[in-house]
């Protein structure tokens, strides 16, 4: 079957499991609906914005501290971006957002000195499974807003945006597996 893209809806691309977007998923990317239990984390966080997103100085502040870090809990590290309340209302590239870094813990009784605690609160979330390297993700996020979560009538909320990787995420490998939540509302 032939299928011009230009002319297809969100709705209808969705039937036909394609996406203009992102020919190398050839499909829509599926998610499913969690009720994330929130985290705290010991974290290297920065203002940046999306014109200007450079979040390694973030994990080279965060990693050579990881032994100082008591309470760890599991082997995952979060990345999560924190934007103001009205962010999505006209996304603007240069809008600033906190970017975070971070390793959950137990309990952060004691923090390492140049980090900080984030709180990540529970709530109901949209969780992807993006394989694939840095490169692509921007195109994969892309899809998820403009195309997937807009089909499924799904509405963002405003908590932190979350991508969780444990031993599947290899930075720069096709290959590597990372976890995308994206807060949104009941």
């Amino acid at each position: 079957m032939h299928v011009d893209f230009d002319k297809t809806s969100a709705t209808q691309r969705l039937q036909y499991n394609i996406n203009p977007l992102n020919p190398i998923l050839n499909s829509m990317p599926e998610f499913e609906r969690i009720v994330f239990p929130g985290v705290v984390l010991v974290a290297a966080t920065a203002t940046m914005n999306f014109s200007n997103h450079f979040p390694a100085p973030l994990w080279q502040k965060l990693m050579p501290l990881r032994n100082k870090i008591q309470n760890i809990i599991g082997d995952e590290l979060y990345s999560a971006e924190i934007f103001p309340s009205d962010f999505f209302r006209a996304f603007n590239p240069t809008a600033n957002f906190t970017k975070v870094a971070g390793i959950p813990v137990g309990s952060a009784l004691v923090v390492p000195e140049g980090l900080e605690v984030v709180t990540i609160p529970s709530g109901l979330y949209a969780r992807f499974l993006y394989k694939g390297t840095n490169a692509g993700a921007a195109q994969f996020y892309n899809t998820i807003f403009t195309d997937v979560l807009p089909a499924a009538g799904i509405k963002i909320d405003n908590r932190p945006h979350l991508a969780i990787m444990d031993h599947r995420y290899k930075k720069d490998d096709p290959n590597s597996e990372e976890f995308i939540l994206i807060p949104i509302q009941a």
